[in-house]
């Protein structure tokens, strides 16, 4: 009675499990795929819990059946009756008896191969289970080596662009000196023309007085 029982609240919560990922669906507007084979990768949860609820049904109905069935032992206690009366019923009793218990025998045979047949399901879903989960890992270990990849990809390119910004500045600063340079060497030549042209021309404009001078005087004469 306390398996039928524990059976019954594996059903109930395995009703809820169902019934949460049906208001999921409903909730995200999806259709409810159907849950068979084929779909096994991408279902193996739901599909071993159908699976496991399928178990658990047989089973309780099984265990409630069993408890249905009388055990009758087929024996009789025969009081106060007549001596030949007693051994008639003694041998219908025997005979009764060795019929039931051909008939328990039968029905522990059947019930002991469904019992095989779901112990057998159970090994099955359970392989099928670490199978997922040895699948499962193999995915997770994968994916923890390309975190690893991209983080170090990452680091390696930050650092690549950091250095190239830093040659960048360098570069940068190095034309901006050669520039400064560069302006202040033409800045002098610049002064130094404009220095000689001031004198050429004060030596021109002192010639000229001294033509016109020269002129006059000859003009005058």
């Amino acid at each position: 009675r306390s398996t039928l029982d524990g059976l019954t609240c594996m059903n109930r919560s395995i009703n809820v499990i169902f019934m949460q990922e049906d208001k999921e669906n409903k909730f995200y507007d999806y259709e409810q795929e159907e849950l068979i084979e084929e779909n096994l990768d991408e279902h193996i949860p739901l599909v071993l819990l159908s699976h496991l609820n399928n178990i658990c049904i047989k089973l309780a109905k099984n265990i409630d059946l069993l408890l249905r069935t009388p055990l009758t032992t087929g024996i009789s206690t025969l009081k106060q009756s007549h001596p030949i009366q007693r051994q008639e019923s003694n041998a219908s009793s025997i005979s009764k008896q060795s019929t039931n218990d051909d008939v328990n025998d039968i029905t522990n045979n059947v019930y002991e191969e469904i019992i095989e047949k779901l112990n057998n399901d159970i090994v099955l879903l359970k392989t099928r289970l670490n199978e997922q989960e040895f699948r499962t890992n193999t995915l997770e270990d994968e994916l923890n080596q390309c975190k690893t990849a991209h983080l170090s990809a990452k680091i390696s390119f930050d650092t690549q662009e950091k250095k190239f910004q830093e040659q960048l500045q360098t570069k940068d600063k190095q034309l901006l000196s050669i520039a400064t340079n560069e302006h202040d060497v033409i800045r002098q030549l610049l002064d130094e023309k404009t220095h000689a042209y001031e004198c050429l021309n004060e030596e021109y404009m002192s010639l000229m007085t001294k033509y016109q001078s020269e002129y006059n005087r000859n003009v005058d004469s």
